[in-house]
Formats: C-alpha cells, sequence, structure tokens
C-alpha cells in the first residue's frame, strides 16, 4: 500500500522525512503489528510470517542495550544507527510485543531475554533515561510517549502496557505483571482528564489546554481501553470505552468535536507520532 511503498534490502518498510528515507520505529512496528494480523488471519498473498520476523530481526539488530536494560533510540543519519534518544513508551511497549510474537512463531528464548531488558526503562524517569514521567498529584507512574515533550498522550501510555502484558503471558515474569498493573492503576486515575464531556482528549498536560483526539485516535481509545477492560478486569477502562463509544454514536456531539478539531489544528501544533 502506499502507507509502506518503500523498504529496504531486509524487508523493513521506511519513511520519508524531509525528503529523505529513513529508519522510524512508529512506521516499521506498524507494519509488523499488520503483518502479524494478517497472518492470524489466514491470508496468504504475502508470507507474512516472513514480514513479521524481518522485523523482529531488526529489533534484535538495533535495540539499545544498555547496563541490564534495552531501550529503543531514535534513527539518527549521521550515524547511521539509532543512536539518538529514547523513543518513548509506545515504541517500548510495542516493541516488547513484537519480540514475544517473535517467540511464538520460533520459540527463540533470547527474544524473552530481550523482551525483559526492554523492561527496565518502565522503571525509571525520563531525566535517567527511562520512560516514566511523574504525574501530580500523588506522584503518580505514567508512561511517556513523547519524553522530549510535556504532553501526556493517552493512546501512547495505553499502547506501552500491551507489551508488559504479553510478556508475562509467556513468561509469567512477576516485573511484567507489576509494570502492567502499575500503568493500569494510573490509567484509572487520570481518565477524567481525557473526558471533556463530548469527546476524548488525545493529549492532557500541565502547561496547556487539552488537546482533543481525531475521529480515529478518539476510535483508537475505544478499542484500547475495551482490551485494556478486559484483560486487566478494569470496570473503570471499560466504563470509559463505553463512554467514549456513546460519544461517538451521539450525532450531536460529533458535531461538536469536529467544530472543536477543526478549530483547534487552526489554532494549535498537533504533536506526530
Amino acid at each position: 500500500s502506499n502507507l509502506f511503498e518503500k523498504f529496504d534490502e531486509n524487508g523493513v518498510p521506511l519513511k520519508l522525512i524531509r525528503g529523505e528515507y529513513t529508519y522510524f520505529y512508529t512506521k516499521i512496528f506498524t507494519y509488523a503489528l499488520a503483518a502479524w494480523h494478517r497472518f492470524l488471519l489466514g491470508q496468504t498473498d504475502k508470507d507474512y510470517r516472513k514480514s513479521v520476523l524481518d522485523i523482529v530481526g531488526y529489533i534484535c539488530k538495533t535495540i539499545s542495550i544498555e547496563g541490564d536494560g534495552a531501550v529503543f533510540r531514535n534513527y539518527e543519519v549521521a550515524t547511521g544507527a539509532h543512536t539518538g534518544r529514547v523513543c518513548g513508551a509506545m515504541e517500548q511497549g510495542i516493541g516488547i510485543t513484537l519480540l514475544c510474537i517473535g517467540y511464538e512463531l520460533t520459540g527463540n528464548k533470547e527474544l524473552l531475554s530481550i523482551a525483559e531488558k526492554a523492561l527496565v526503562p518502565y522503571h525509571h524517569p525520563i531525566e535517567k533515561g527511562g520512560v516514566v514521567r511523574y504525574l501530580d498529584p500523588g506522584h503518580l507512574t505514567w508512561y511517556e510517549e513523547f519524553p522530549t515533550s510535556d504532553l501526556h498522550v493517552l493512546n501512547g501510555c495505553l499502547d506501552s502496557l500491551l507489551g508488559p502484558f504479553y510478556l508475562f503471558q509467556q513468561t509469567k515474569n512477576p516485573d511484567a505483571i507489576a509494570v502492567f498493573k502499575t500503568g493500569i492503576a494510573t490509567v484509572e486515575l487520570v481518565l477524567p482528564m481525557f473526558d471533556n464531556g463530548i469527546w476524548s482528549n488525545y493529549y492532557i498536560s500541565e502547561a496547556k489546554p487539552p488537546y482533543i483526539a481525531s475521529m480515529k485516535y478518539h476510535m483508537i481509545h475505544v478499542y484500547q481501553l475495551q482490551f485494556l477492560g478486559r484483560v486487566a478486569g478494569s470496570d473503570i477502562c471499560t466504563r470509559y470505552a463505553q463512554k467514549f463509544e456513546e460519544y461517538s454514536n451521539n450525532h450531536f456531539k460529533r458535531i461538536a468535536a469536529l467544530v472543536t478539531i477543526a478549530w483547534q489544528k487552526r489554532k494549535v501544533k498537533p504533536v506526530n507520532s
């Protein structure tokens, strides 16, 4: 598709940034998850198992092993490697998920070992190379999608929880389930701040007004919260999934959200993942 129009010689999709094709974990991981989904559906127009494993191989080659942990860093054209700043909690979580999928496909336990190392940044604040930002009141542990920003993005935090959850399913690692439960507890407490009465907010911030979610991200919030509500046994996540879905089915609230989205696009520079 046009979304994945250019690949390197190893089957890794490239992203066009400022006129130059480069490696971008978010795009790479999106491609791998789409391939995994098609593999599960039994689609045979392409070798989707190989597509997933190509990306798992790329993860193993490029993830930065630092001390007892492992972290995803941005690609730097100058060095030709992932040596830039820490990507953030979303990439960390999806990367762990893909390593678990790779193990499921191959039985290679080294993939689980790398995934367990990738849990370490969930225990460290951004200032120390981790993905944690503490929210007030209460010093709540929030897994941050954008480490260089003061914006707390809901879908990125929710995605970050998937890796620890899947790792626990594969290994019963107590640290994985502890990270997951800590994240769920914070999400349950802050979800009211992502509810603006007509729609969900894409981000909240101590320094800026909340930014209302686009139609796409609003529905992503619904699906994420439905899933997390189910696997975590969280009535709060389930309730907000239902509430946000009801907003999208309400004609007047949908119109109000569209007007607000159009207005803020003219006034506020959007955050790009």
